[in-house]
């Protein structure tokens, strides 16, 4: 027996039905019917849709039903993987106004020295906004000198009010700190990407991620396997920190008590101790920055042989220019042609066998404007009316080509989609994460680490697994009546 056979005959029993009944009436074989009330025999998919057509479940109830079926599918710790992928990828669609719109202040709580004398001031954090409000305050004094120093710091939960901290004062001073972040990581193993492990990892770069495309200063975060269990973890004596030049925050593991220690020697014997401890850590972000930046990793580091597969917002977009290419050739500006020659150096046309889920995001738009999504549409001008078509029939003759290109089909449940992040993954173990927003035009953050890889290249495969994506087939036509209909009107 499991959760799922359970929640099956609650609802059969609801229905006021039984086993042979609902055969009889709906179709669906017996002995399957029986062996899954059991909880012998998992049907399929397309089994259980019906089984719930015919009980007339409510959404709610439905969507339970699903969720329980994937565990008993996937694992409990695979189903959460891919759950935890999914919302990073969701959450980026708040991360575009994230920092612009946190409301950030300075704190006056510890702006008056103590009694303890004026080269040193030590105050006990007692409650989580004494915490919120001592890691503002740090933050407010890096940024009040004339050359901003470096920033140190692990991975907790209110790390996140530091980080939104320093965007705000990189906003309004337009000074540039140098930051360290040094987190524990737990490995996973070589085969597998559904351990706990994965799942604590990729929750922790939805801390990352956001901070990588938003700041624009010196960030760079270096990470170890840890071998202590998290329990053992949250007894340690102040097991998380934030170290500037003048200044240390101490923190519990429950994240409920601190101390603030204002103290240049202190603070500098800290900072000393944490480069030497960094000598040990690997680095977990290969590269970071605009798309500069990115051009310049893609020309120095990836190698078109490695690519294993992609999950794109929008149809690549320098695939639909590619064949009226010759009509922008006058009016292309210089990262308009760094990015087109980068095209013709990583994608040959002959790589047919690495995978690329795509999703139909801003397409309409371009059809019906000429106007290209985001930030393409800085370096492309408008598109005239007649060769929007010619792009769109070149487009689909390279699919043709590419025997594992997919449609998403259902993408208003992939919100992720329609918020401009591109996802490609290199063998052995590389993450390239591409945002074309406006908000961080072209920024790329690349994460080299296998757990995490694996994890998504888990998530990708299992769109695939799941149905959620038209088949190469129909994807093309699918592709095909959608821009048609769109150009018709």
């Amino acid at each position: 027996m499991s959760e799922f056979s359970d929640k099956c005959r609650e609802y059969i029993e609801k229905s006021q039905t039984n086993v042979y009944q609902m055969s009889k009436k709906s179709g669906l074989d017996r002995t399957t019917l029986q062996k899954m009330v059991q909880g012998k025999r998992l049907p399929g998919k397309q089994f259980l849709e019906t089984m719930c057509e015919y009980l007339i479940l409510n959404q709610s109830e439905k969507e339970q039903l699903m969720r329980l079926y994937s565990i008993e599918k996937m694992g409990r710790n695979a189903y959460e993987c891919r759950q935890e992928v999914r919302q990073l990828l969701e959450d980026f669609r708040f991360l575009r106004n994230q920092y612009q719109k946190t409301p950030h202040y300075k704190s006056i709580r510890f702006e008056r020295l103590s009694e303890m004398g004026k080269n040193r001031t030590v105050h006990d954090l007692l409650i989580e906004s004494d915490i919120r409000d001592a890691l503002q305050f740090i933050i407010c004094q890096v940024y009040e000198e004339e050359q901003p120093g470096k920033i140190y710091m692990d991975m907790f939960g209110l790390v996140s009010v530091a980080l939104e901290q320093i965007v705000y004062e990189e906003s309004s001073t337009g000074k540039k700190a140098s930051c360290r972040q040094l987190v524990r990581m737990e490995r996973t193993e070589a085969a597998s990407s559904v351990q706990a492990g994965a799942l604590k990892n990729i929750h922790m770069l939805r801390t990352i991620f956001p901070f990588a495309l938003s700041y624009t200063g010196d960030y760079e975060v270096y990470y170890f396997y840890a071998k202590t269990s998290s329990l053992e973890f949250s007894y340690a004596l102040w097991p998380h920190y934030i170290v500037t030049e003048k200044n240390i925050v101490l923190i519990s593991g429950d994240e409920k008590r601190g101390v603030l220690i204002e103290d240049e020697k202190l603070a500098s014997s800290c900072i000393c101790e944490l480069e030497r401890q960094k000598e040990g850590y690997q680095k977990l972000l290969a590269c970071m920055g605009n798309a500069e930046r990115g051009i310049e990793y893609y020309s120095s580091r990836i190698r078109p042989e490695k690519f294993l597969m992609s999950y794109e917002t929008t149809p690549c977009v320098a695939e639909l220019i590619a064949p009226v290419r010759e009509y922008f050739s006058e009016s292309e500006n210089e990262m308009y042609a760094k990015y087109m020659g980068l095209y013709d150096n990583i994608v040959p046309d002959t790589q047919n066998d690495r995978k690329i889920i795509y999703g139909f995001w801003g397409m309409e738009e371009f059809l019906r404007t000429g106007h290209l999504p985001e930030i393409y549409g800085k370096y492309v001008p408008e598109v005239p009316q007649e060769l929007r078509k010619l792009m769109v029939d070149g487009y689909l003759e390279g699919m043709y080509k590419k025997r594992k290109s997919y449609l998403l089909k259902h993408q208003e449940e992939h919100e992720e989609m329609r918020y401009a992040l591109n996802i490609e993954l290199y063998e052995p173990y590389t993450v390239v994460f591409l945002s074309v927003a406006k908000e961080f035009p072209m920024g790329i953050v690349v994460i080299e680490e296998p757990g995490v890889f694996r994890a998504f290249q888990d998530y990708l495969d299992s769109l695939i697994e799941d149905e959620e994506v038209f088949s190469t087939a129909e994807s093309t036509a699918e592709f095909r009546k959608r821009c048609n209909s769109i150009l018709q009107k």
